[in-house]
């Protein structure tokens, strides 16, 4: 039997021998006839003569020498190539066929015969049995070497049968017991019997363990096991041993291990036998020589007896070989050898001592070996003695002691038994903790130490952490844990041969640290408190102690005060009443530090009752009117909504305070009226907030007083040459306080004339107290006394004279005064005095009474006024005539003008160049321009060509020429007479053939109304042309059209109002309205949604006699100028991809109107159609379908503009491609990225070049008020000005501007909602901060983005903003009040206040700085924070209520950055708000504006990406939207990235 060893050999020396072996020719014969295993050849002697020689052994039947001669292959052989090689490791037998289940020596030994798989060894493999064959594998109840274990595993489980491991993992749940044999080492009449404790999860069973029983039996003996000893169970002890001594030596023992299990406080009835030892021999080694002659014995050589090369061999199974010998010259003196040997130390413990030390002594020969069986993890000292037969050798030399242990043989060493010691936490952190432990016992450590392992596990949630650590050390620092939560750490040995046991589970709990920030759930306003509600920290990293409630009223916290609270809710008291303030919480546990603040939450607190007004003044007052003005304490305790005002004549008894409210507080002054005249009035003054009234402020004040009346005229008495006496008479007047009488002295003897007098002429004579006229009172003037501080002066003789009496009323400092006049006048002469004191006695001569007549002049001015009046009413007339003449159209008639192509269209669409060449009007036209940058599409191929002869091109021009232009058919019906009423224009009427007939109805008998179906793209009915509604009968007709014909969608080409005339009734109801009623139907408006061009409408409409309800979508765009067409075709065809959408599925035709449903309907339905066509077709004939228009309505397209624009239209709408992108964003993008076969580019970066060809650049003359010389300056890079179309206009003016420009380089751009939404500007000069801070001011606006970090060296940029204190920018006050950071962001507030309006509330403004964005990038650091930028600015203009409002952006040219925010923006904006977006337009619609947006492809790249982000993280439905639930300092929230949008090539663009 060969071994595959062998076999090898056997191969290589059969080639050898080819080289020198030849087998003979077929002519050549051997002398005798071969056997099957022979052939005929040469024999190694060299002799010539044919012989049989013997096969290869490789061969059975062989033709020659060699393995590759082989007929068939012999055992332990397989053919491999016609060649006979023997079998591999492990296989055996005809064809290699055989597996061998041998006990091998490992490397390339497998111990099997290769020839019939008989292991040498007569030992089978782990897991096979029945020696020597070993072919049959272990039953199901057995494992291991000759399958002499028991399976101990669950019922209908399986067992392993090499390792006796069960399938499932689990042992069967039964009696206790060892998993092997005990170790028995046996030697001269004693047997040393080791084994392990019993360890649950390891050996078999369950515990408790009470005792271990071991038993032996003698081989041959039928009393069978026989009971050795008990050892009581200890959890300390990892190894028991035991020795049997008194052996008889011609015996052999076999031995096991019972475990007895515990039961209660006894010991189980029931047990498993252990598993059972070998038999060994007990009997000592002695070797006698008796070959060798007797030595007549001498006197010993000197030295040692025995040679020095003794040593100690471990061989397998735990034994070692003890090699000796001595030395020759000795031989014949040594009588017995005896070999002692004995465990003098563990492994690399400390030695015992000697005297402990139990030694097993043996005899042996004098030369050989002697085997032994050692115990792993031991160190023994083996002593090899002489018997001599001389006594005089010294006993040194009789002995020869050797060492050995696991330093000298490593095979010693074996698994640890034991546990590590003592584990102890060393310290600990919120976040580490550092353990140590001590070695095993000596005796369980197995061997030297290779590692410690250590596993540490997260207590509280197992899935959150575990760790696996090593180390050499015994001590080990384990950091990244989580605070204040409880680990478990177990650790184990490690050495060379394998791994211990984990100790025990050592619980540790780390330190407490700062919490994380509470999350504020909910949060109220009292008026004085504010209540907030908040979680406990998640994480709390701890037991919360307390929390922190700070609050401020400034967002910077500058006067931050702080509250302690024990619950996570928390009222904050001793608030200011309506008083905004920030709070936040923080909390903390027994770490020295609190942790991070929740987000700012901002609150105001309530309205509580107005404190009184101070210092109420008189502003003005009259004698039923008081003027009054107050001052309210600022600030106040809320907003005040209204003024009441209480008063009471405070002379009348029973009088009642009345009231006045004031419903709208504004800048005062406020009056009261209706009082009386010179009355103390008690006036209360108190104001309302949203909770009441408060107190009242009270004062007292008098209205001014009336003229008082005419006093009675003094009554004549006499008079002398230079006196005259009259009586005055007393007067009560009720107008005021009555002061004084005066007497007046008129001198009239020179001056005739009569005159109308409006005040005493004359000069006063006499003044007289109030209180000194109580009755009739006779007064001589003239008599020269001085009285009162007036001297009565003596009068002339001879003189006429005129006396006056003149009452006065003064009351707080108003004088007012009425006079009389006495009757006739008075010439003084000497004449009797009569004694009577009547007025009526005789009168002195020559009293001369005069008297006015004013009626002639009355009546001339009377009818003056009259012929005016007529007047005026004849010219109103006029004027009214004349306009509605005005308002007539004249019949259309084709424009006779020549238009010069080149100054109409300029630079901005040249439809020659982008369009292909015709030569009549049977071709086709299709878009020629930028088609190498589109993927290839043959339909723009099948254009036709026209054949090129001596017709020329036909130009756009001529298309519109040749148009039919005159009636085309009739329109008897439009001509009748109960019609014409129905028609606003006589000239622009419907045809019969194709005009829409209405159903008699309730509401009107009528079928006419002024409209034509129209023929769309392969639909004959795929529109209704109509004129606009202009009065109540007309819309009546219209809803009678769009209910009868179930129209969806309505089209409205035209403003209510245009050029002062009225284009269009309004036909639908007001969102105030909400519903209207025309005839018998009722309309409800039930959406408006608002777009920066026009307007989608949805009403409601039902019959009063029906309960069915019908929907129509009226679009309404207003856009459209006056005059001409769209400066820009987007908006348009914005609108028209919606119409679509809505219309979408409808097999109604689409209504579509102007104000003569002839010239912008026409348009629009040619656009709407053609594009239609141009996408299916490729191709399209304007002029062909214009045609065919006017053939179903007159005149539709009315302009060579419009005709052009069509084109214009068209060519936006498909230069491009398919543009529009949405959910399908991905993909999109994807294939944008690939690669274009024609430019070698991505389709991506040809777009962009699109964008760029095909924007129209301004030309100078759009942008003249930017170039004028008194302008120039004012523009940073001269190449970015504004158009002067688009650019707002300065309003306000400057200190000492006297040159009255209102430029700024600023321009409109539109958002998706609001037209101008933004006004893009370059960063300020030094020299026009004030033209920004104008700018700020006339356009009303909230909010500035400011899109640089003003990091850069450029000294032109000027910072426009006080940094701490107000500041003037005359005539403006800029009062910066608040700064803040939000992330990359730095959020100003500013109030803006007029010096010239003082009276005029601050305006509230807030400035966004955008940081993360260096003025050298062409594209922010990241699209994340860009949005939140967005958020920022969206939030903003929320609070502030002013969302319709311009957003200021600017940057240092006013385009780069402010154009990829706005663009950014507008395109995120549409996505919300459609769902979709058409990228391309959207940016070109702003360079049409400021041709320096978006200028770089990587913006142009840019903006899609933000998209794609904007839609995974802020849009509903998103990705990642849920999870941005989270605030900004969540630490989830900074780990999620702006989003990978994946090119075609993730690693290249051909860009």
């Amino acid at each position: 039997m060969y071994t595959a060893m062998d076999l090898s050999y056997i191969w290589i020396i059969s080639v050898t021998l080819c080289l020198f072996y030849n087998p003979v020719t077929e002519a050549q014969t051997c002398s005798t006839l071969c056997t099957s295993n022979q052939y005929c050849g040469y024999p190694q002697t060299g002799d010539r003569i044919a012989t049989c020689l013997g096969c290869n052994i490789a061969c059975q039947g062989c033709t020659g020498p060699n393995p590759d001669q082989c007929k068939l292959c012999a055992p332990g052989f397989y053919n491999v190539g016609g060649i006979c090689r023997g079998c591999l490791f492990g296989k055996w037998g005809q064809n290699c066929t055989g597996d061998c289940h041998c006990l091998g020596t490992g490397n390339d030994d497998d111990g099997c015969d290769r020839t019939d798989g008989a292991c040498v060894s007569n030992q089978c493999s782990w897991g096979w049995q029945h020696p020597p064959y070993c072919q049959d594998p272990c039953d199901g109840e057995t494992f291991g070497k000759d399958c002499k274990f028991e399976c101990h595993c669950p019922v209908n489980d399986t067992c392993n049968p090499i390792n006796g491991l069960c399938g499932s993992g689990r042992c069967h749940e039964g009696l206790p017991r060892l998993r092997s044999p005990p170790v028995v080492a046996a030697y001269c009449g004693r047997a040393n019997i080791t084994f392990k404790n019993w360890v649950l999860n390891v050996d078999i069973g369950k515990g408790p363990i009470s005792q271990y029983q071991i038993k032996y039996r003698i081989d041959n003996d039928t009393r069978g096991w026989l009971h050795l000893d008990t050892i009581p169970y200890s959890s300390h002890a990892a190894t028991y041993v035991r020795i049997h001594p008194n052996l008889n030596q011609s015996l052999m023992y076999q031995y096991r291990v019972d475990v007895r299990r515990q039961d209660g406080d006894k010991v189980m009835q029931e047990f498993v036998p252990g598993f059972e030892s070998d038999f060994y021999s007990v009997d000592c080694i002695i070797t006698t020589t008796t070959s060798a002659p007797p030595v007549t014995p001498g006197r010993p050589p000197p030295g040692s007896i025995f040679s020095p090369d003794a040593s100690a061999v471990y061989i397998p199974e735990n034994t070692v070989k003890i090699s000796w010998s001595t030395k020759r010259n000795y031989t014949a003196i040594v009588g017995t050898v005896w070999l002692s040997y004995g465990i003098i130390g563990i492994g690399d413990c400390e030695d015992f001592n000697k005297q402990d030390v139990n030694y097993t002594k043996v005899m042996v020969s004098k030369f050989g070996s002697h085997v032994i069986d050692v115990e792993p993890w031991r160190k023994y000292e083996v002593l090899i003695e002489a018997d001599t037969i001389y006594h005089n050798v010294s006993e040194s030399d009789r002995k020869i002691w050797l060492i050995f242990g696991p330093e000298t043989s490593p095979e010693l060493q074996t698994a640890p038994s034991g546990e590590v010691q003592n584990i102890q936490v060393n310290s600990k952190t919120a976040r580490s903790i550092t353990l140590s432990w001590s070695l095993p016992l000596c005796e369980q450590r197995g061997g030297f130490l290779k590692q410690y392992d250590i596993q540490v596990r997260d207590l509280t949630n197992s899935s959150r952490f575990q760790a696996s650590l090593s180390t050499n050390e015994s001590t080990i620092t384990i950091n990244n844990l989580i605070p204040y939560n409880r680990y478990g750490a177990r650790v184990r040995f490690v050495n060379v041969i394998g791994a211990g046991t984990y100790s025990d589970e050592k619980e540790i709990i780390t330190d407490e640290a700062e919490p994380s920030a509470p999350v504020i759930t909910d949060s109220s306003a009292g008026i004085s408190t504010i209540t907030l509600s908040y979680t406990k920290p998640d994480p709390a990293n701890g037991v919360i102690q307390e929390y922190q409630i700070a609050y401020s009223v400034h967002a910077d916290f500058r006067d931050i005060t702080n509250k302690p609270a024990n619950t996570t809710s928390y009222v904050i008291t001793d608030l200011k009443p309506f008083t905004r303030y920030f709070v936040k919480v923080r909390a903390k546990t027994n770490a020295p530090n609190w942790g991070n603040y929740s987000l700012m939450t901002v609150l105001r607190t309530n309205e509580d009752y107005p404190t009184p007004p101070y210092n109420i003044t008189i502003v003005y007052r009259n004698e039923t009117c008081l003027g009054l003005d107050w001052v309210f304490p600022s600030p106040q305790s809320g907003q005040i909504v209204e003024y009441s005002i209480h008063f009471m004549d405070m002379s009348l008894d029973t009088a009642e305070k009345q009231v006045k409210i004031i419903q709208e507080p504004s800048t005062g002054p406020y009056s009261i009226c209706q009082l009386n005249s010179g009355k103390r009035y008690l006036v209360e003054v108190s104001a309302k907030t949203a909770r009441g009234y408060g107190r009242p402020l009270t004062v007292y004040r008098t209205t001014e007083q009336a003229d008082p009346p005419s006093p009675p005229p003094p009554q004549y008495i006499n008079h002398t040459d230079t006196t005259i006496t009259v009586a005055i008479d007393s007067i009560i007047i009720n107008t005021g306080p009555l002061t004084s009488y005066s007497l007046f002295v008129n001198d009239v003897t020179a001056d005739r004339k009569r005159k109308r007098q409006t005040s005493v002429p004359g000069y006063r004579t006499a003044v007289f107290p109030a209180s000194s006229i109580t009755k009739r009172t006779i007064f001589t003037i003239g008599t020269g006394i001085l009285s009162n501080g007036i001297v009565n002066i003596a009068l002339k003789p001879k003189h006429n004279y005129e006396i006056y009496l003149q009452i006065t009323s003064t009351l707080e400092g108003i004088s007012k005064s009425s006079f009389s006049k006495m009757d006739g006048t008075v010439f003084t002469s000497m004449i009797a005095t009569t004694t009577t004191t009547q007025a009526a006695t005789t009168l002195p001569q020559k009293v001369i009474i005069q008297e006015n007549n004013y009626t002639p002049i009355i009546i001339a001015v009377v009818v003056i006024v009259l012929l005016i009046i007529i007047a005026i009413i004849i010219l109103c007339i006029f004027l009214w005539y004349r306009r509605r003449r005005s308002q007539q159209y004249e019949p259309f008639e084709i424009e006779k003008e020549q238009i010069d192509m080149t100054k109409i269209l300029h630079d901005d669409y040249d439809p020659h160049k982008y369009w292909n060449t015709i030569y009549s009007h049977r071709e086709s036209r299709y878009i020629v321009a930028g088609r190498e940058l589109l993927p290839d599409d043959s339909l723009n191929a099948n254009g036709s060509v026209g054949f090129r002869d001596a017709s020329p091109p036909v130009t756009f021009q001529q298309e519109f020429h040749d148009l039919p232009h005159a009636q085309l058919s009739p329109w008897n019906a439009a001509l009748q007479r109960y019609n014409k009423n129905k028609n606003r224009f006589p000239h622009l009427l419907p045809y019969d053939h194709t005009r829409v007939i209405l159903d008699r109805d309730d509401n009107s008998a009528s079928d006419y109304i002024n409209a034509n179906y129209v023929h769309g793209y392969r639909k004959s009915t795929a529109y209704i042309a109509a004129q606009s509604p202009f009065d109540d009968e007309s819309v009546l007709d219209f809803w009678r059209m769009l209910y009868q014909l179930d129209i969806k969608v309505v089209v409205m080409i035209t403003n209510i109002i245009e050029d002062d005339i009225v284009k269009c009734t309004q036909y639908w109801p007001d969102p105030e309205q909400g519903r209207v009623t025309y005839g018998r139907f009722k309309l409800e408006l039930i959406d408006q949604q608002e777009f920066a061009d026009y307007i989608i409408r949805t009403v409601k409409i039902k019959t009063r006699n029906h309960a069915d309800t019908k929907v129509v979508h009226i679009f309404d765009f207003c856009s459209w100028p006056d005059h001409g067409v769209p400066d820009d075709p987007i908006p348009l065809l914005e609108m028209r991809y919606k119409v679509r959408e809505y219309h979408s599925g409808n097999k109604s035709p689409i209504v579509v109107h102007c104000g003569t449903g002839v010239s912008r309907t026409g348009t629009f339905i040619a656009i709407d159609a053609l594009l239609e066509q141009y996408q299916l077709e490729g191709r399209i004939s304007v002029f062909a379908f214009v045609r065919k228009l006017r053939k179903d309505r007159v005149a539709l397209v009315r302009t060579v503009k419009q005709y052009i624009f069509i084109y214009e239209a068209i060519f936006e709408a498909r230069v491009a491609g398919d543009t529009r992108t949405g959910l399908d964003l991905k993909q999109k993008y994807h294939t944008l990225t690939m690669k274009n076969p024609k430019t070698k580019h991505s389709f991506l970066r040809d777009q962009f070049i699109c964008l760029q060809r095909y924007t129209r650049p301004l030309l100078p003359y759009q942008c003249s008020n930017a170039l004028v010389p008194l302008n120039v300056d004012k523009n940073r890079f001269p190449d970015v000005v504004p158009p002067d179309n688009f650019r707002p206009h300065l309003l306000t003016p400057g200190p000492g501007d006297f040159s009255q420009s209102d430029y700024v380089n600023a321009v409109f751009l539109d958002g998706h909602l609001y037209r101008n939404h933004f006004i893009v500007t370059q960063t300020p000069l030094h020299t026009t901060v004030l033209d920004f801070w104008k700018l700020v001011y006339d356009y009303n606006i909230s909010t500035i983005v400011m899109m640089e970090s003003y990091k850069h060296e450029d000294d032109t940029c000027a910072e426009y903003w006080p940094e701490k204190k107000i500041k003037k920018f005359e005539p403006f006050f800029v009062d910066n009040t608040e700064i803040y950071q939000e992330e990359n962001v730095t959020v100003r507030h500013f109030k803006l206040s007029y010096m010239h309006r003082p009276s005029e509330p601050s305006r509230e403004i807030r400035q966004f700085q955008f940081n993360a964005w260096d003025d050298s990038d062409f594209i922010p650091k990241s699209k994340t924070m860009f949005l939140d930028l967005f958020d920022l600015v969206d939030d903003w203009q929320r609070v502030s209520k002013n969302h319709d409002k311009p957003i200021l952006v600017h940057c240092k040219d006013g385009a780069t950055h402010s154009g990829l925010f706005c663009a950014s923006y507008v395109v995120c904006e549409t996505m919300r708000k459609d769902g979709d977006v058409d990228v391309f337009h959207t940016i070109k619609h702003m360079k049409r504006r400021r041709t320096q947006i978006i200028d770089t492809l990587d913006q142009y790249r840019y903006c899609y990406k933000v998209l794609w982000d904007f839609m995974n993280l802020r849009q509903e439905g998103g990705t990642l939207t849920d999870m941005m639930n989270h605030s900004s300092t969540n630490k989830f929230y900074h780990n999620v990235g702006s989003l990978s949008l994946p090119s075609y090539t993730s690693h290249l663009e051909y860009m």
